[in-house]
Formats: C-alpha cells, sequence, structure tokens
C-alpha cells in the first residue's frame, strides 16, 4: 500500500490542478445538446440567456466544462483527504485503490460528450488501463539468431520460459510490458523482462526472470543486478519480483502463479 502521506501528496498535486481550473472559470453554466448527428454547445448565464456556441469557442467550452468538473473534483478531493487524515491520526493505512476510485467518480459521472471537453486528473481503472498499455516505447532489439518465439498476445520473447510467464499472465488478466526500459540507479537503463501493472495502487511492479542460474557468470551477474535493484530501493516483493531456474530446475509455473496471486490478488 502506499503510505498515508504519500496518497496526501497526490490529492495535493491534483487539487492545485482544479483550483486553477475554477479560477479560470469564466461563469455561467455550459450546456451540452446531444442530437442524432452532431453536439451543440450553449453558454447558459441566466434563465433566459442561452448564447449558442459554435465550434470556434471549443476553447471557451472546454474551459467551462474543465471548471465545472474540477468543482465537483474539489469536493470528492476534500472528503478523501478528511478521511486520510484520520485514518493517518490513528496510526493506520488504507489501499490507494479507495482514493483512485472516489476521485475517479466525477469524471465517471459526466455524459460522454462532456468527458470529450475535459482533461480528467484521476482516471477510471479501466480507462488508466488502457491508457498504461497504449504508451508507446522501443524495446530491447533482438539479435539476428534469436529464435523467434511468440506469446498468445503476440508479442516476441526471448525464450520458452518468458513466452509461459507471458501467457500466464495474460491469462490472468494482468495488464503488463514486455522488456519495458526504466532507469534504474547504478545499472542504468534497464529492460526489466516484465513490467506489471498493480491497477488498485497505480504502480508497476518489475519482473525479472533469471533462466540460467546454473552458469557462474550468469549468477555472478543476476546476484549484481539484484543488488543494484534494492540500493535504489526496489526490494523482492513489492516492486520487483523475481523468478530463478536452471537446466535442472527448470521454472514452477504453479509456484509462479502463487506468487502473482499473492502480490496481485
Amino acid at each position: 500500500m502506499k503510505p498515508i502521506d504519500e496518497q496526501l501528496r497526490v490529492i495535493d498535486q491534483w487539487v492545485r490542478q482544479a483550483e486553477k481550473a475554477v479560477k479560470n472559470d469564466p461563469g455561467g453554466v455550459l450546456v451540452i445538446v446531444q442530437k442524432p448527428t452532431k453536439t451543440e454547445w450553449y453558454l447558459k448565464r441566466t434563465k433566459l440567456d442561452k448564447q449558442y456556441l459554435p465550434k470556434k469557442n471549443e476553447k471557451l467550452a472546454r474551459t467551462m466544462a474543465q471548471a465545472s468538473y474540477a468543482k465537483e473534483f474539489l469536493k470528492a478531493a476534500g472528503k478523501v483527504r478528511r478521511e486520510l487524515e484520520q485514518i493517518q491520526a490513528l496510526k493506520g493505512g488504507r489501499s490507494a485503490s479507495v482514493m483512485f476510485h472516489a476521485l475517479a467518480e466525477p469524471y465517471e459521472k459526466l455524459s460522454d460528450a462532456r468527458k470529450k471537453l475535459v482533461a480528467p486528473y484521476v482516471l477510471p481503472d479501466e480507462e488508466f488501463a488502457a491508457a498504461w498499455e497504449a504508451v508507446p516505447f522501443q524495446g530491447k532489439p533482438f539479435d539476428p539468431d534469436t529464435p523467434k518465439i511468440y506469446t498468445e498476445r503476440g508479442e516476441r520473447v526471448r525464450s520458452k520460459s518468458e513466452k509461459m510467464i507471458a501467457d500466464k499472465l495474460y491469462r490472468m488478466g494482468l495488464h503488463y510490458r514486455y522488456e519495458f526500459p526504466h532507469m534504474i540507479r547504478g545499472i542504468g537503463t534497464v529492460y526489466s523482462d516484465f513490467t506489471i501493472l498493480d491497477l488498485c495502487e497505480r504502480e508497476d511492479v518489475l519482473h525479472e526472470h533469471f533462466g540460467l542460474m546454473d552458469q557462474p557468470e550468469y549468477l555472478k551477474t543476476a546476484l549484481w543486478k539484484i543488488d543494484q535493484y534494492e540500493k535504489s530501493g526496489l526490494f523482492p516483493g513489492r516492486l520487483l519480483l523475481c523468478s530463478f531456474e536452471s537446466a535442472s530446475h527448470p521454472i514452477d509455473l504453479q509456484s509462479f502463479e502463487k506468487m502473482i496471486t499473492d502480490r496481485f490478488g
């Protein structure tokens, strides 16, 4: 779980953005009329004053929609903040998933037409996961003589064990990236075998599979890499998962699945 003070810091960042949006509110109410073939915007300042906004006024429509959403977000943020402060005073803890779900509600309640005008501070889980998976990145290149092995999801991996791991994560419904580059202190750019999304806490969990542990030089490098991860604050169990195998002891998928289930639920 993210510490309460860390959750509060994140909320404060969003609150500052929302307060800025409210400050930019030009006043009035944005009325959105959804017709079969188009969407129309109107600026309503009084009961009798409703002004049509042409497409050239899209910036105004977006500013008004953002301000309206920000006001509702600030109400939700205030409630969540008070709850977290009470928990903190009792020296307790709570999963950040509660914070994310509560603060995603103001956006979820918007109509589809209004959502198109708003930049949300917190996305609902499904949309967050989709955005996470859509992030473009350049993985580590394959050598020409590397065997062509593909997962059920259609991505190329370097070994049969990695294919089994990827397919298991896919069947378990987890969101993951293969060989996503991370900057790790003491190592530099590391292409972790798998980066798995902890959707509840909205954080990346790295998974390294060490598959040649019976080879002395590989073992030495693997231990050094784990040591560097730990020096960077990534300790096996929470933000770093490790699996191992050798020629005489292949990966045990049942044990791997239990490790993943225990970590992600």
